[in-house]
C-alpha cells in the first residue's frame, strides 16, 4: 500500500522503525507520549506496526533500504577487484592479498575474531597471594 493512505504521523513512526529497529523508539518519535507510561507506549507501538498499511509501509521501506545496501556491496566489491587486478599488475602481492582480504571481509566470510584455548584461574576474596 502507498503511503498516501497513512497519516503523517504513521508515516514517521515506520520510518523510524526501520531507523531505529526499536517499535517503542519510534513510536515516541512520530506521536506525543507525554503523560503516558512506558507500558502504554509500548503496547500502543505493537498495535500502530500492526496495522496492515503501516506494516506494508515498513516492509516497503526495508526493501528500499536492502536495495541500497545491495548496490553499496556490488560497488565495494567492484572496486576492491579492480584494486586486486592493479597490484597484481604493479607486482605488489601484499596490496592483492588485502583486496581480497577486504572482498572476504565485506561478504563475510570472514570474522575478525581470536580462539583462545587454556586455563583461567580466577581468586576472590582476602587473598593476597598467601596460601594460609
Amino acid at each position: 500500500m502507498s503511503a498516501r493512505s497513512l497519516t503523517h504521523k504513521q508515516e514517521r513512526f515506520a520510518e523510524a522503525y526501520v531507523e531505529t529497529g526499536s517499535l517503542t523508539e519510534a513510536y515516541k518519535r512520530a506521536y506525543d507520549t507525554s503523560g503516558m507510561a512506558a507500558q502504554t507506549v509500548r503496547v500502543a507501538a505493537s498495535k500502530e506496526a500492526a496495522k496492515p498499511h503501516v506494516r506494508s509501509y515498513i516492509e516497503g521501506l526495508r526493501e528500499i533500504a536492502r536495495e541500497r545496501s545491495r548496490v553499496t556491496v556490488e560497488m565495494l566489491t567492484a572496486e576492491l577487484d579492480e584494486a586486486r587486478k592493479l597490484a597484481m599488475v604493479e607486482a605488489q602481492p601484499a596490496a592483492a592479498i588485502s583486496a581480497t582480504m577486504g572482498k572476504a571481509k565485506l561478504h563475510r566470510l570472514l570474522e575478525d575474531t581470536a580462539r583462545l584455548d587454556g586455563h583461567l584461574i580466577i581468586t576472590w576474596g582476602d587473598n593476597d597471594g598467601r596460601n594460609d
